[in-house]
């Protein structure tokens, strides 16, 4: 049976994994992303973090395309936020994916 998505970002799960042999698997992953950054096939985390990291880019880019266009007031703020979560979210999806691919 399979899992219900899980909105939540990736978590420790996989890296708790890989570098202490202690808690969850892949398997057990909160997000295929984190299980695919878990690959015991390092071809495969590389290519997940790089696939996750354009994804990343390209939303980030699209909103401030946006906000240099410029945006009524009320939508300043929420999209200034989105674009500083991708940069937070692909920091966080390279140190993740250092960390596990060595």
């Amino acid at each position: 049976m399979s899992r219900p998505h899980d909105p939540r970002p990736p978590g420790p799960a996989a890296l708790l994994h890989h570098a202490t042999g202690e808690g969850p698997a892949a398997a057990d992953a909160w997000s295929e992303l984190e299980a695919a950054l878990a690959s015991e096939d390092p071809a495969v985390a590389r290519q997940s973090r790089d696939q996750a990291i354009a994804r990343l880019d390209a939303l980030e880019a699209g909103l401030r395309q946006r906000l240099a266009a410029g945006v009524p007031p009320a939508r300043f703020s929420p999209l200034t936020a989105l674009a500083a979560a991708c940069g937070a979210a692909r920091e966080t999806v390279q140190s993740a994916a250092d960390r596990l691919t060595g």
